[in-house]
């Protein structure tokens, strides 16, 4: 739990774990469920799963769903944003609507892709704007960049902001 004065109480472990051990994935919650996708687990394998769990009263992680992806996002991003799932793989970005019953819809790709193909990027949504930063290609970069979330999910333009990292990161 958090407690009141901001700092964190007691971790428990879970009565239900991942239905796979993974690494390199993506975690959001979104009115009382959990949501665990892509990653990858043993030796070069990649998840096309999204795992998704209802977040009970008292903080426990109830039973897992699994639902097949259509694309494997590992070494990727993902943000949740009024509803919606946006994941970042390359330079491409794809987009998921929550369903009412907390079940995912179906994935599209947005048209706006980045400006450059990065790898280990940072992704966060703040305002009704997706912003990306850092990474890798080629080397650790410094950039960040920003795009509107539209009113109907789809994802605007990339800018490059004119303020980016102190030095590059990844």
């Amino acid at each position: 739990p958090i407690n009141s004065d901001g700092s964190v109480g007691t971790w428990t472990t879970q009565a239900n774990p991942l239905p796979v051990g993974l690494w390199s994935h993506n975690m959001a919650a979104w009115r009382g469920t959990l949501y665990v996708v892509g990653g990858a687990y043993g030796a070069g394998f990649y998840s096309n799963n999204i795992y998704s769990a209802p977040i009970n009263s008292d903080g426990s992680v109830g039973a897992w769903t699994t639902a097949a992806l259509s694309l494997n996002i590992s070494y990727s991003n993902m943000e949740l944003w009024d509803g919606r799932l946006y994941a970042r793989t390359g330079a491409d970005v794809y987009s998921a609507p929550i369903n009412s019953n907390g079940s995912v819809g179906s994935w599209t790709q947005q048209a706006a892709a980045l400006p450059q193909v990065l790898s280990y990027a940072a992704m966060s949504a703040w305002s009704g704007r997706l912003y990306v930063a850092g990474g890798t290609n080629g080397g650790d970069q410094a950039t960040v960049y920003s795009a509107p979330i539209n009113a109907n999910g789809t994802v605007g333009t990339w800018t490059t902001e004119t303020n980016t990292l102190p030095q590059g990161r990844q």
